[in-house]
Order: structure tokens, then C-alpha cells, then sequence
């Protein structure tokens, strides 16, 4: 008796679930669980077993027939076969062509193959471009990722569309289009997003600045500056105005009156000498903000007591850094600003740090030393270099020890080297001793790109035991100076 389509199909299904679930190794489990959760979520479904499918036990394996199905027709449920279809093992080569692609047919002889050998229509064709893939309900993921981003568009006015096309071609194009799918509805910079295309958000950045939430507009903002829909801005002093404004508008009107001159004119200008004189850092407007708190703290202490900063004595300011040792560093700048100002006539601003007495080695020191790494052959070259270029640009033997030969650029008539953001050329004799280092033979560590080149290689030497090297090469170089020079 010959089978029908409907049974050839069903044993098809079958055999193809059977497949799928000896790859995954989790057969029953994956079976148990879909039967379970359909139980609960569709009581009106009974369950048929399908010939030809059965366990290790000898258990027939279960699957979904609705009532409203036709005979021989197979609901399948699509969490478990979205489970099974991702399985790495299924996006592979063809065992047969050889060509990679999703092998998730069976083929005559029982084994698994590409759509092509096995002769048979794939289930996982997309209705828009005809690929043939994993699929997000009838279409692939590039496809239901344009879908998505389009209707997300749709909504938008005219002017706003054309402003914000660059941002929808890269958004069709995102190299994930499986999360893209579920960006436009998930996302919140979707929906600041939307409401820019709707014209309820203006396309400014002071409009980006006003959301209350911050990190998706900030999100957002580089999108838009990336593909020239917002034109670039510093955005460290952005978010510092931007901070300092909130801090402003938090203090009372006798605070304020003496902490919005301060902050706004001399902490600024300050900051931006900085930036001029020792670049941007990480820790440029930290230190800007710690100092218009630490003033915010010590007005508030004193209008506390109810003082005025103009007839406050300096036992006040005495017993307030007694109390508050840290505040001594980031009250300074106010208090020399109120001095200058007028605004304090009876407290004197605290020293700087560099008043204080000097602890660097006299200058004829200095220069003997300097002479005699020059000079002396008897110091190892690695002292030489690095007692040079620490007595040259005054970084520490730290820096000079994390080297590599690609921070050096030699072209024969001069030699720079890049310590910092900016390289610097070096001055005789250190281009020739650099040299001879660099073609010294290495015993050791022959493949990395260190100039001092360990016989550790890839361990760290504590910074203890790398001071106290240098520390005795230092020493070491001075009891020879003092020698000769007795």
C-alpha cells in the first residue's frame, strides 16, 4: 500500500525532527517542555504521536496537531524549532556541495544536507529577497530589519525624513540586523528617535541636553553627529556647562552670589589654561567640579554660622581645614579668587604646594650627573638612556621603562620619541646611545618590541623592585662622581 503526499510529508517532518533533535542532545527535554507549554497556553490541542520518531526508550515522540488542522498537517511549535535551527551544527558546510549554508534538509539516504541536495523546497526561504536562512517570521533578518527601520520612518514628517536619511541608510545596514529587528519598539533612543522624526523633539543638541533620559540621548547624539545629522561639539565642555548650570541653580541666593562669579569666570578660565598647557585628561573637569563644590561646602559652612565670607577672621579658615584636611588642595583657587576679588579681607589663601621648600637635587648636581651619563662608558647603557631621558623631559623611570621601539622615529639625521601625546626630539648623545641599544643582540625576548627587553617575559616586576634599580643605579652613578671628584 503506497502512502499518500500528506503521509510523505508527515514522515518527512518526522524524520527531520528526529535529526534536529539528536543534534541538540536535549530530545527529551525539548519535547517535555514544548508539550508543557502548549498544554497551558492552548488547553483546546490534543497530542498525536508521529510514526517512525521515538526515543532512546522506545517512547514515541509527541507532537502538536491542533483540531483545526488538516489531516497529515503539522503546527510546529516555533520556540523549539527556532532553538533547533540555531544550533551551531546546522550552519555548516553541505556534507555533499560543500557549499555553507543552513543544512537542515533530509536527504534520501536519511542525512542531513543543504535544500539543493536533498531535492527538496526549503522551509526557510524569505518572502521579500529569496535568501534562505534563519527567518523572523516569513522573512530574513536583513529584510525584517529594513521593514522595521522603514515603519519607524514612516511616521515621521517630510523635512525630518530627508534630514535624518543618512541615519536610516546606516540603520538598514547595521551589521546585526537580528537586534536591529527589535530596536524600533525596545529601544529608548528609538523613541527619541521617533518623536525627532514626528518634529516633537527639536534636532538640536540643547534639545538632546533637556531629555530627561540621558544616557539614550546621549546614545542617540553620537549617531546623529556620526552620519552629519548634528554637527560635532566638544562634548566634555558641554557637559560641564550642562552641570554646572544644575549645580548653580541647587544653592541658595547667598551662595549664589558669590559662587556663579566664581565658577563661571575663574574655574573656566582656569580649566582652559590648563587644557592649553597639559592637554585634555580624564581628570581635567573632575578637578573643576571638585573645585566648585569644595567652595559650594565652604560658603555653606559658613553661612552655617552665619558669617560673610568679607568679615570672616582666618581662625575660621583654620579651624575649617582642621576639621576638613582634604578641602586644603581645592579651596585654594577660591580663596585667592575672593582675596583678589575683594570679597575676602581677612583670611589668607593657603600656599601652594610649590612655595613650599624644593626637594629636587641642587643644579650643579643635576649637571654632573647629566655629564657623566654622557660621557662615562663605565655605566650601563640602559642607566645611560634612562638616567638621560628622565633628567631630560622629568618622567619617571616608570615611563621610561615601558618603551617600545615603535615610539622611536629615526631617519638617520634626527631622532624623536613619543612620551605622552606629542613626540620630542632627542638631543646628542641620546639618538647614538638609542642606537646601540637598538642593535645590541637580545638573549632573550627576541620577538616583543620593548627597548629594555626583560629576561621575564610577560611578568610584571613590581613597581617596588623597579624603583629600587633605579634607585641603585642612581646611587651608584653618584658614589662614582663623588670618587673622582675627591
Amino acid at each position: 500500500m503506497q502512502s499518500g503526499p500528506a503521509d510523505q510529508h508527515q514522515s518527512w517532518r518526522g524524520e527531520l525532527l528526529q535529526h534536529l533533535l539528536a543534534a541538540t542532545g536535549r530530545r527529551e527535554e525539548a519535547v517535555r517542555g514544548m508539550r508543557q507549554r502548549s498544554t497551558r497556553s492552548h488547553p483546546h490541542r490534543r497530542w498525536t504521536a508521529l510514526p517512525g520518531m521515538r526515543t532512546r526508550q522506545g517512547r514515541a515522540v509527541r507532537a502538536l496537531r491542533t483540531h483545526e488542522a488538516g489531516e497529515g498537517e503539522i503546527h510546529w511549535r516555533s520556540d523549539l524549532r527556532s532553538v533547533l535551527l540555531h544550533h551551531p551544527q546546522h550552519h555548516r558546510a553541505c556534507p555533499r556541495c560543500n557549499t555553507v549554508t543552513l543544512v537542515a534538509s533530509v536527504a534520501d539516504d536519511g542525512t542531513l544536507a543543504c535544500s539543493s541536495c536533498a531535492g527538496r523546497v526549503s522551509s526557510f526561504v524569505c518572502v521579500e529577497c529569496g535568501s534562505e536562512g534563519i527567518r523572523h517570521g516569513k522573512r530574513c533578518y536583513p529584510c525584517a530589519a529594513r521593514l522595521a527601520v522603514n515603519e519607524l520612518f514612516a511616521d515621521g514628517t517630510p523635512a525630518r525624513r530627508v534630514a535624518l536619511e543618512p541615519l536610516r541608510v546606516r540603520l538598514v545596514h547595521h551589521p546585526e540586523p537580528k537586534s536591529m529587528v527589535l530596536w524600533p519598539k525596545r529601544s529608548a533612543s528609538a523613541g527619541i528617535l521617533a518623536q525627532i522624526l514626528r518634529e516633537e523633539i527639536a534636532l538640536t543638541h540643547e534639545a538632546l541636553d533637556a531629555h530627561l533620559v540621558t544616557q539614550a540621548a546621549s546614545l542617540l547624539r553620537y549617531a546623529l553627529v556620526d552620519v552629519g545629522a548634528l554637527s560635532p561639539r566638544d562634548d566634555g565642555w558641554a557637559g560641564f556647562n550642562l552641570w554646572l548650570d544644575r549645580f548653580l541653580r541647587s544653592q541658595s541666593d547667598e551662595i549664589s552670589q558669590l559662587l556663579n562669579p566664581f565658577c563661571r569666570w575663574d574655574v573656566t578660565a582656569r580649566t582652559r589654561l590648563m587644557i592649553r598647557r597639559n592637554g585634555l585628561t580624564d581628570g581635567t573637569f573632575d578637578r573643576a567640579r571638585g573645585i566648585c563644590r569644595s567652595a559650594q561646602r565652604f560658603l555653606a559652612h559658613l553661612h552655617a554660622q552665619n558669617i560673610a565670607l568679607l568679615d570672616a577672621p582666618q581662625s575660621v579658615l583654620d579651624y575649617y581645614l582642621q576639621d576638613h584636611p582634604r578641602e586644603r588642595e581645592s579651596l585654594r583657587n577660591f580663596l585667592r579668587w575672593a582675596a583678589e576679588s575683594g570679597h575676602a579681607t581677612r583670611i589668607t589663601p593657603v600656599p601652594a604646594k610649590w612655595a613650599d621648600p624644593s626637594t629636587s637635587y641642587p643644579m650643579h648636581t643635576y649637571r654632573e650627573w647629566m655629564n657623566r651619563f654622557e660621557t662615562e662608558e663605565s655605566i650601563p647603557l640602559r642607566a645611560r638612556i634612562c638616567g638621560l631621558i628622565a633628567g631630560t623631559t622629568g618622567r619617571p623611570s616608570s615611563t621610561t621603562a615601558k618603551l617600545t621601539r615603535s615610539m622611536i622615529d629615526d631617519t638617520g639625521e634626527r631622532m624623536t620619541i613619543q612620551i605622552g601625546r606629542s613626540p620630542f626630539q632627542l638631543r646628542n648623545p641620546l639618538p647614538a646611545l638609542i642606537r646601540r641599544q637598538l642593535d645590541e643582540p637580545r638573549r632573550w625576548d627576541t620577538q616583543s618590541d620593548w627597548l629594555f627587553p626583560s629576561k621575564l617575559r610577560a611578568a610584571h616586576t613590581p613597581i617596588t623592585a623597579a624603583s629600587s634599580t633605579t634607585c641603585r643605579s642612581w646611587a651608584a652613578a653618584s658614589s662614582r662622581c663623588e670618587e673622582q671628584r675627591w
